[in-house]
C-alpha cells in the first residue's frame, strides 16, 4: 500500500511538472510573439502622410471659429501611426528631449475608448504593449494604464515599470500614469489665440480630438 501510495504521489508530481513546463513554454511563446496588429500598423508612406497631417492640423488650429465654442476633429489610425513613425523623434528633439536608444517609435491601435501603444525593444522582435485611456485633467494630458502585455502575454499592470527598460527615463513615468504627457493640453495659435484640448477619445480606427479656441 505504501509503495502504491508513493507511486501515485510520483505520478501526480510528474504530471504537475509536465503541466508547469507546458505552461512555461506557452508563456514564453506568447511573450515572444508580436500582437497581430503590430506589422499592420506600419506606415510605408509615413513621411508623406505625416507632412499632410501637420499641414491639416495647422489649418484646423488657425481656423476662425466662434469664440469659446468647442469643435472636434478626427485623426485616422493610419495617420496617427505615420506621424509617430516619421515625426515623433524629431518633435521631441525640438523640445530638448530624446527618444530612448534601441526602442522603436511606438505604433498604436485605436479601440472603443482606449488605445494600445506598442514599442519594439532592443531590435530583437520583443514588443511591449500598454493599453491606455487618454485623460485631460487639471489642464494636462494623462494616460491611464488599463493593461500591459509582453508580446501577447498579459502581465499585471503593476509590472509596467519592470517591462520598460531603464533607458526610457521619464517616459516610463508617462506610460505608467505617474506623470502627464504634457502639463498643458493646448498650444498658442498666434499672439491673440490659443487652442485648449478638452478631450481625446479613441474610437475604432480613429482618434477624436475635442478642443476650444480661446483668447490668450
Amino acid at each position: 500500500m505504501a509503495r502504491r501510495g508513493w507511486a501515485r504521489v510520483k505520478r501526480v508530481a510528474c504530471w504537475g511538472a509536465a503541466a508547469l513546463a507546458v505552461a512555461a513554454c506557452g508563456s514564453w511563446w506568447l511573450a515572444s510573439t508580436q500582437p497581430e496588429w503590430w506589422q499592420a500598423a506600419q506606415a510605408p508612406d509615413a513621411a508623406v502622410r505625416a507632412e499632410r497631417i501637420e499641414n491639416a492640423v495647422v489649418t484646423e488650429l488657425s481656423a476662425v471659429r466662434a469664440e469659446e465654442a468647442p469643435w472636434t476633429v478626427a485623426l485616422s489610425e493610419e495617420d496617427v501611426n505615420a506621424w509617430l513613425e516619421a515625426r515623433l523623434v524629431k518633435w521631441l528633439e525640438n523640445r530638448g528631449e530624446r527618444w530612448p536608444e534601441r526602442v522603436s517609435p511606438p505604433r498604436v491601435v485605436l479601440l472603443d475608448g482606449v488605445m494600445r501603444a506598442a514599442v519594439e525593444i532592443g531590435g530583437g522582435g520583443r514588443v511591449v504593449v500598454v493599453e491606455m485611456k487618454p485623460r485631460v485633467d487639471d489642464g494636462g494630458l494623462w494616460l491611464d494604464v488599463r493593461g500591459v502585455w509582453i508580446g501577447r502575454l498579459r502581465v499585471p499592470v503593476a509590472a509596467v515599470r519592470a517591462a520598460w527598460p531603464s533607458g526610457l527615463g521619464k517616459f516610463a513615468g508617462v506610460l505608467s500614469g505617474e506623470r502627464p504627457v504634457s502639463p498643458e493640453a493646448g498650444m498658442a495659435v498666434d499672439g491673440a489665440r490659443r487652442v485648449r484640448v478638452l478631450a481625446l477619445t479613441p474610437r475604432p480606427g480613429r482618434l477624436e480630438v475635442q478642443a476650444r479656441t480661446e483668447r490668450r
